[in-house]
C-alpha cells in the first residue's frame, strides 16, 4: 500500500522522535532500528524508505534533538525576567537530569558521538555550535570580544554538571553539583573581561 508524500513526512517525523528519545536514553548502539520503529508504531520495512542508514537516522535525530531544545529553551526565556537564569533554572536542575529520555542531546550522548563517523559527528557539532550561540545570546554583558570564549566555558559547564549529577545516586550531592554550577555560571555571566 502507497502512502501519500504527507504521510510518509509524517512517519519520517515519527521516527526522528521515537529515535531520538531512545538514543537519549539508552545509546546510539543500545537501539537497534527495530525498537526505533516499534516506538514510532511503524514496520521495520518502511525504515529504508526514510532513512539510508542508521548512520543517517542518528545524524538527522542529534539534529533534530537539538532544534527541538532550542525552541524550548527559547520559548521559556521569552517570558522570563532573567533569560539567563531562566536557562540555567531548567537545564542545571534534577528534573533535566532525571529524565534522559528528554535530556539534552550533549549531556546524554557525547561519549557516544565521540565513537561515530562523520556525519554524526558534524550533526552533533552543529547542534553544539548552536547551543554555544545561544548561549552568546545570554551573556549582553560580557564583552564581545570574549562572549564566544566564555560562552564556551559556560556549555562546557553546564553539560558537565549535569553529567556529574547524573552519574550519582546522591540526591543532595547532584543538588550541589547543579547548584554551585549555577552560581558560578551567573557570576561569570556578570564578571567583566
Amino acid at each position: 500500500m502507497r502512502v501519500s508524500k504527507e504521510e510518509a513526512a509524517r512517519n519520517r517525523e515519527r521516527v526522528l522522535e521515537a529515535a531520538g528519545r531512545l538514543f537519549r536514553k539508552h545509546g546510539f548502539d543500545g537501539v537497534g532500528i527495530d525498537a526505533v520503529m516499534a516506538e514510532a508504531g511503524l514496520t521495520h520495512g518502511g525504515f529504508y524508505k526514510s532513512f539510508s542508514s542508521k548512520e543517517e537516522l542518528i545524524a538527522e535525530a542529534c539534529r533534530r534533538a537539538a532544534g527541538q531544545a532550542d525552541e524550548a529553551w527559547r520559548a521559556e526565556e521569552a517570558q522570563a525576567e532573567d533569560p539567563l537564569a531562566a536557562f540555567l533554572g531548567q537545564y542545571l536542575s534534577q528534573a533535566h537530569c532525571s529524565d534522559p529520555g528528554s535530556a539534552c542531546l550533549f549531556v546524554t550522548l557525547a561519549a557516544d558521538a565521540a565513537r561515530r563517523d562523520t556525519p554524526v559527528r558534524d550533526a552533533f557539532a552543529e547542534g553544539l555550535c548552536g547551543f554555544v550561540t545561544h548561549i552568546e545570546s545570554l551573556l549582553p554583558k560580557v564583552p564581545e570580544a570574549v562572549r564566544h570564549e566564555r560562552a564556551l566555558a559556560v556549555a562546557s559547564a553546564m553539560i558537565g554538571a549535569v553529567t556529574i549529577a547524573r552519574a550519582t545516586n546522591d540526591p543532595a550531592f547532584a543538588e550541589q553539583v547543579l547548584s554551585a554550577a549555577r552560581s558560578a555560571i551567573l557570576a561569570a555571566a556578570t564578571r567583566p573581561a
